[in-house]
């Protein structure tokens, strides 16, 4: 049986160096509050030895399945496993977590933490998003968010205003967001602060409210901030999502629209949006540094209106981002990424990395960033700029002949038509009559397909026709 302990002292210094991770720690001991043991047993107590004395209900499977998806969400970014043991009257399972479910109309539910009496679920309250429904339950569910909240008091998280310490700019038991609003929902499931309408920018601005119909979805299975302590105090699984993975951004609010940091722990992967509504898409994971300010906790990527989408968990990488039919605004990471806008209007920010970025049809922004960028603008009169780094702009997909010259930043014809470029060493050509013309850097000029010429101004060039 796994018992309440300090956390090591290697543990208690990544903690007490970090303002967030501080303030989700508890604080009773030596060090912060963590199980000795990565394996946890538990029960869901069926008999009437409630220790707090009050009605032990019946378990519904809604709120059985809302507890088993609490331990997987958390069994995917920790190295922690739980297993079922079966209940027995008067508390001799002898399980780590006991779960007890109860009537009354004083709380959702509440936890005696890390070795403590258990988990307590409110019957009144996490049985229905509405008269008769359980949808409240599903991942972005009001309910929801209260069984794993009150399962990671048990984990040794405390809220971001009452533990070792409170968050910065967050006054000690209170519920105000904080320093870049980062004391909130989406951020840690362990906030008071459950705002879930947030601006274009990711800024959190008012609470979705609980009516019937919204009680079921946009709010967070977990935030960065939780993935973050619950890897410092039992470590980070590393098995998790190790395929080339794609996460797509909701589009609709329903049950099952939630916010959720990714957790990923190799591969090649893709943040995509399937819709026609202009999308915010961003590869940039949580910092856990307040000097990055909303970064700190990740940047969202989302649907303006809809309430879910994602950050990213700090120590993972998303690769690769796809923009939908509209404006969408695409930012890469310090990684190699590849950015498409699709359709639409789009804005393409590549960062550090060898990004490729592709910005589809209609006139759009590209920007390469650090590092050795491609751009492709594609259709329409599309603004590119390689900035640091050398840089290709490719216009590989025209079939009907470009001029492009690094010497004046001009180009026309074909999908040159209306373009605007600067910053860049390298052209590719497309299968159409080119002509490409350098400057006095040291350019690779790339004619493709056609009757192309290329000509070489001064520096060490190089030339394939």
């Amino acid at each position: 049986m796994a018992n309440l302990t300090a956390t090591d002292a290697a543990t208690t210094s990544a903690i007490q160096a970090n303002s967030f991770l501080l303030g989700l720690a508890f604080t009773e001991l030596t060090g912060y509050e963590v199980w000795d043991s990565n394996t946890l047993t538990f029960t869901m107590n069926m008999g009437d030895d409630n220790p707090d004395g009050t009605t032990v209900g019946t378990w519904t499977t809604a709120l059985t399945d809302a507890i088993y998806r609490a331990h997987s969400d958390i069994e995917a970014v920790a190295n922690v496993t739980f297993t079922e043991v079966p209940d027995t009257v008067n508390g001799t399972d002898g399980a780590d977590i006991d779960y007890w479910y109860y009537n009354t109309t004083a709380y959702l539910g509440y936890s005696y933490g890390v070795g403590g009496d258990g988990v307590f679920l409110n019957e009144r309250y996490v049985t229905t998003a509405g008269p008769g429904s359980s949808n409240g339950l599903e991942p972005g569910g009001y309910d929801y968010i209260t069984v794993i909240h009150e399962l990671l008091h048990n984990m040794g998280l405390s809220h971001p205003f009452d533990g070792a310490a409170s968050f910065p700019g967050v006054n000690f038991n209170s519920a105000n967001t904080g320093d870049f609003a980062l004391n909130q929902n989406v951020y840690t499931v362990m906030s008071y602060s459950d705002i879930n309408q947030v601006d274009a920018n990711g800024v959190p601005t008012t609470s979705n409210n609980l009516t019937d119909a919204t009680r079921d979805h946009g709010f967070t299975t977990m935030g960065a901030f939780d993935v973050a302590m619950l890897q410092v105090l039992y470590g980070a699984n590393m098995t998790t999502a190790t395929g080339n993975d794609v996460y797509v951004l909701p589009t609709v609010n329903q049950t099952g629209t939630y916010f959720s940091a990714i957790w990923d722990a190799g591969g090649t992967d893709e943040i995509r949006h399937d819709g026609s509504a202009g999308a915010i898409l961003d590869l940039r994971s949580a910092t856990l540094d307040l000097a990055d300010g909303m970064g700190a906790g990740g940047m969202l990527s989302r649907v303006p209106g809809i309430y879910g989408g994602f950050t990213i968990a700090n120590g993972a990488v998303i690769e690769n981002a796809t923009g939908g039919s509209g404006n969408d605004s695409v930012t890469g990471n310090d990684f190699a990424n590849t950015l498409r806008g699709n359709d639409g209007n789009d804005d393409l920010q590549g960062g550090a990395g060898n990004d490729s970025l592709y910005g589809g049809a209609n006139d759009d922004t590209l920007s390469g960033g650090a590092d050795d960028d491609i751009l492709l603008g594609g259709t329409g009169g599309d603004q590119m700029s390689g900035d640091a780094g050398n840089d290709t702009v490719s216009y590989l997909y025209d079939t009907t002949g470009i001029a492009v010259r690094l010497w004046n930043n001009t180009a026309s014809g074909g999908e040159a038509e209306g373009d605007t470029i600067s910053g860049f060493e390298n052209i590719t050509g497309g299968s159409g009559n080119d002509t490409l013309t350098g400057d006095s850097a040291a350019n690779v000029l790339v004619g493709n397909a056609g009757n192309d010429f290329l000509f070489a101004v001064n520096g060490n060039d190089d030339l394939q026709g």
